[in-house]
């Protein structure tokens, strides 16, 4: 019943970027409420945050491939794509073929794009075995 309701609401025009607003609008509140903190968006838009922030491009396949995207992806990433990379502290690519494309279709400095790999499974979880300090990660 929750899912049949939030697929007919997720339909009516305008209801996803009012969500989002208001989802942005939430953590942009608790993430300003915490001091020295660094904000890393994994998923490419960053969100309403005031202190250093870091975003991580994985592709550009919404560019070079759209006809396997839906639109509203396209259009969200061709909206909030550019003003990310402009307001991002520093730009994490999972490769160094994605950083090459990202510099060859946005105006960054190439100094602020830092290739960081994807690391393979085996070594987080030994990763996790160690004694690590505890992060504390906004939620929303």
């Amino acid at each position: 019943m929750i899912a049949a309701t939030r697929q007919v609401i997720g339909a009516l025009p305008g209801a996803k970027p009012l969500y989002a607003r208001i989802m942005d609008r939430r953590f942009e509140r608790r993430a300003n409420a915490l001091s020295g903190a660094v904000y890393h968006e994994t998923n490419y838009v960053l969100k309403p945050y005031k202190g250093p922030c870091v975003t991580t491009v994985h592709d550009l396949s919404h560019i070079r491939f759209a006809q396997f995207h839906p639109r509203h992806v396209i259009d969200w990433l061709d909206r909030g794509l550019p003003a990310s990379l402009e307001r991002a502290d520093c730009v994490i690519t999972v490769s160094n073929l994605v950083r090459d494309e990202l510099l060859q279709h946005f105006d960054i400095p190439e100094c602020k794009v830092r290739t960081v790999y994807e690391v393979w499974r085996r070594v987080t979880d030994r990763a996790r075995r160690r004694k690590q300090p505890r992060c504390c990660p906004v939620t929303v």
